[in-house]
Formats: structure tokens, C-alpha cells, sequence
């Protein structure tokens, strides 16, 4: 019982490091495309910083990108854990 817990803690916390890593990657998209579209319209993009990050986004958006990230995460992991090890659902066996 005890492995089985110590299994589902780390399947969710590996799905809410992929969540995180692709809210860092649609930060990075994001800030992109803003930066071209100011560059563009010959404006010089501003810098903000929060904590020890910068960014050329306001930090609320790097904030709030970074949350959606862990909480998809965790209900992404909360998902798959329900249907790949409770309701015994894999990719190849068909029902």
C-alpha cells in the first residue's frame, strides 16, 4: 500500500514538472511574440523583474503562466493515475 502511494506522489509531481515546463515554454512563445510586435511598432520593449527572473512580460503573467502550469499539471496527473492504473485503460489494449 505503501509503494503504491509513494508511486501516485510521484507520477503527480512529474506531470505537474511537465505542466510547469510547458507554461515556461508558452511564457518564452508568448514573450516572443510580444517582443516582435512592440519591435514592430518601433517601441522599445521595458524589462521587468521580479525576484532574481526578468522578463519582458509584466511578472503577473509569468506568475499566472507558471500556476496554470502546476495545477493542469496536477490534474493532468490526477486524470491519467485514474485511468491508467484504477480503471486499467492503455493505449494498447483495446476495450
Amino acid at each position: 500500500m505503501k509503494n503504491i502511494k509513494l508511486k501516485k506522489v510521484f507520477y503527480i509531481v512529474a506531470t505537474m514538472f511537465l505542466g510547469w515546463l510547458l507554461s515556461m515554454i508558452a511564457h518564452d512563445c508568448l514573450e516572443v511574440w510580444h517582443i516582435n510586435k512592440l519591435l514592430a511598432e518601433d517601441i522599445i520593449p521595458l524589462e521587468y523583474h521580479f525576484w532574481i527572473f526578468s522578463s519582458y512580460l509584466p511578472s503577473s503573467t509569468k506568475i499566472s503562466l507558471m500556476f496554470i502550469g502546476l495545477i493542469g499539471g496536477y490534474l493532468l496527473g490526477q486524470r491519467w493515475w485514474y485511468l491508467v492504473y484504477v480503471k486499467k485503460w492503455h493505449w494498447w489494449r483495446k476495450k
